[in-house]
């Protein structure tokens, strides 16, 4: 029968010291002593025929490790159930010293949730925002994809100016020697759309089919292919075709670019869009008002441990959507100190911000059913084309990890909107353009 006093050693981290009695341990030394045993292979002796003395001599410390790693994987789990802790992290084990006559002793250090009690939700004073989208948005809208829609028609005899596509064949040279990834057959490239770096683009201009040039390409400082990187080229280019950019002269003529009947159809799913996304940046910028009354009106204390942990998956997914990007991924950029103190402020506050909404949970005994989450996965499902909604919904179902990011988003929607309905409330309306504004602004900081 294992013994364990629990210790804190500081804000929500605490030391679980476990004793393990001196004949448990023996026996355990034993069992691993023979094991070894059944094993050796030494000079001198027949296969598991040396000496037990011969062996605790030469493996004397492996024994001793062995044992140790026994006994604390045989009651881990009982000692955490005994101590009553919570883990918000793995624990991390300690088995410093040896063994004494008394026993063998180890220690789980563990960090715990933060509890919160919350001030009266009453005394919180909260923005209720409302985002509207004007006529002068939707047109907007209308008007960008009206300039971003464009096919283009192949001219003979056309000179390629900015916004033409090009269909060209190029080698690049750096020093008289091609260089990897540094040619290509027929390819394409819209002159001005930063596919290609500007030298090669604008370089580009002037030709016309069958031309053919030499143009100076300087790879800027920095470049994601390090031996280009600052370096002067050259790209020799023959021009095989010249596309002319060609845009609708009407909504209608848009719509069925873009597979609808009518610049009608266009419209009615364009509002749809633009309510979804109103709905979506009035509940945005409500719950960030709660969350900056709650943190306002309640302290809460993070371990350092918890931080560091959220900074290193906050730290994975800029990478990985750099990466997404083309862009380079380095260690030293996360050493940057004003990258740090953004990162740990922002992961400091998120955890925070949890705390409390969990608190706001508990006090209000708040839940949802299964029924809710089939309902929100057949709403998130409505927003993909018909024949995809089945495979989507699919998806969610089979990935349990799915599931549970759509109950916490609800969970959390439930609490925000129980605070809401608790707190002083200030209506505030916002045009989408002007919400949107604040966010980037918000998010360059």
């Amino acid at each position: 029968m294992i013994e364990t006093n629990v210790k804190s050693t500081g804000s929500d981290e605490h030391d679980i010291q476990v004793h393990v009695p001196r004949e448990e341990y023996d026996r355990e030394y034993t069992a691993q002593l023979q094991k070894i045993v059944s094993k050796a292979r030494l000079p001198g002796f027949r296969p598991g025929k040396t000496p037990k003395s011969v062996i605790e001599k030469k493996f004397s410390g492996q024994l001793v490790e062995d044992t140790a790693s026994a006994l604390v994987q045989e009651h881990y789990i009982e000692a955490l159930e005994k101590s009553g802790l919570m883990p918000a992290l793995q624990p991390e084990i300690d088995m410093a010293g040896l063994a004494d006559a008394k026993g063998f002793g180890f220690t789980i250090k563990v960090v715990t949730w933060p509890k919160a009690e919350l001030k009266k939700l009453g005394r919180l004073s909260i923005s209720q925002t409302e985002v509207k989208a004007s006529d002068a948005e939707m047109q907007a809208v209308i008007d960008r994809l009206m300039e971003n829609q464009v096919s283009y028609e192949i001219a003979d005899k056309a000179v390629a100016e900015q916004g033409d596509e090009v269909h060209m064949d190029y080698t690049g040279y750096l020093d008289d020697e091609s260089f990897e990834g540094g040619k290509a057959e027929n390819a394409r490239v819209v002159i001005g759309s930063g596919q290609l770096l500007p030298d090669l683009e604008e370089g580009l201009i002037g030709l016309k089919v069958n031309d053919e040039r030499t143009i100076d390409v300087h790879f800027p400082e920095g470049h994601q292919h390090a031996p280009l990187a600052g370096k002067k080229t050259r790209f020799e280019v023959k021009v095989n075709q010249v596309g002319k950019a060609v845009h609708p002269r009407d909504e209608d003529e848009l719509a069925g670019m873009i597979n609808f009947d009518s610049a009608k159809a266009l419209r009615k799913d364009m509002q749809t869009r633009m309510d979804r996304e109103t709905e979506q940046a009035s509940f945005e910028a409500t719950r960030q008002s709660v969350f900056d009354a709650l943190l306002k009106a309640n302290r809460v204390s993070i371990p350092e441990a918890l931080i560091r942990q959220d900074m290193a998956e906050a730290k994975k997914r800029i990478a990985k959507d750099m990466q997404a990007r083309g862009m380079e991924v380095t260690k030293e950029m996360f050493k940057e100190e004003k990258l740090f103190e953004r990162l740990h402020n922002t992961s400091e506050e998120n955890l925070k911000v949890a705390v409390l909404l969990q608190a706001a949970r508990l006090d209000a005994g708040m839940d949802v059913d299964e029924a809710e989450v089939e309902t929100e996965i057949k709403r998130l499902a409505g927003e993909y084309p018909e024949q995809q909604r089945d495979q989507f919904k699919k998806w969610i179902r089979d990935n349990k990890g799915q599931v549970d990011s759509v109950k916490d988003r609800l969970v959390e929607k439930k609490v925000v909107e129980f605070i809401i309905s608790q707190a002083k409330v200030k209506k505030v309306s916002k045009g989408l353009d002007e919400w949107q504004a604040e966010k980037d602004a918000a998010q360059a900081k």
